[in-house]
């Protein structure tokens, strides 16, 4: 798979550091999730999508070289994803979100529904508080545990194991090879990021009802951050919504079934028939 240099562009509110991958039409841009980085995203995963879209890799506010002086929230994360669309010029994507990721493209699209064509949610959540109690104790209450004990917390909940060599091996050999990617996770993105998480009022009935573009949702039944019943609640939310439920994977599912996802979305809004300009 060929994977284009890390590129910076100036928005509005500050600069956006991403990557861009195969073709022209149609787009794809991919938000990853808390504490994500773009060595998050599996290389099999993208090289997949990438034979059908021209797929954008985001880099969220203070990671890379990526930030922003709009509102330090989700909704304000939402607005860093519109402002790096227009100057882009990037017409009707597809929206991926995983994780927080899928906050900020709820958000996005609560606000901005017209200039996509649809929604995909890996592992997401209407609000905060649907995530599963110890997770969510864990992110208000992690700034007390030492480093190792965050990582091996953060590694349970990625990967619903124990960690575990083999498995970090896998993950590490199976990033994206990016040659001139400046940053990994900082403490102010980790900071910003949690606050943001934590704040988020997420997404109404209301909201919901607006939302008439194609919903993938896609989760593991042994994620250890997004209970079923989230999963549940979204589904019933929206008419449009689809929901494709894994039997192993956790959080991180994409890693375990980099080539079925892929297939899954791809084959999903091909059904739907979009018609991309």
């Amino acid at each position: 798979m060929t994977v284009n240099l890390y590129q910076s562009l100036t928005t509005t509110s500050g600069v956006a550091g991403f990557i861009t991958i195969a073709g022209a039409k149609p787009p794809l841009v991919l938000i990853t999730g808390y504490t994500g980085t773009l060595f998050h995203w599996n290389k099999s995963f993208i090289s997949e999508l990438a034979k059908v879209y021209r797929v954008y890799l985001l880099d969220n506010r203070k990671v890379g070289i990526s930030d922003s002086h709009n509102e330090a929230s989700i909704a304000g994360m939402a607005q860093d994803l519109l402002d790096f669309i227009v100057a882009a010029k990037i017409e009707k994507p597809i929206l991926l979100g995983w994780s927080m990721g899928g906050m900020i493209v709820q958000e996005f699209c609560k606000h901005h529904q017209h200039l996509i064509q649809g929604m995909c949610l890996i592992s997401s959540v209407a609000n905060a508080n649907a995530a599963n109690k110890d997770f969510y104790d864990f992110i208000l209450d992690k700034d007390s545990l030492s480093e190792q004990q965050v990582n091996n917390k953060l590694f349970y909940y990625l990967f619903a194991e124990s960690s575990d060599d083999k498995i970090e091996t896998y993950f590490i050999n199976n990033a994206i090879s990016i040659s001139n990617y400046p940053y990994r996770f900082t403490a102010q993105a980790d900071q910003f990021q949690a606050n943001a998480y934590n704040l988020w009022g997420g997404m109404q009935q209301q909201d919901y009802n607006k939302i008439k573009c194609p919903v993938l949702l896609l989760w593991a039944n042994n994620d250890k951050v997004v209970p079923l019943h989230a999963q549940h609640h979204m589904l019933s939310s929206m008419t449009t919504a689809k929901l494709i439920a894994y039997a192993t994977g956790g959080h991180f599912m994409f890693q375990q079934h980099s080539h079925k996802i892929a297939r899954d979305i791809i084959n999903f809004f091909n059904l739907k028939k979009i018609n991309y300009v």
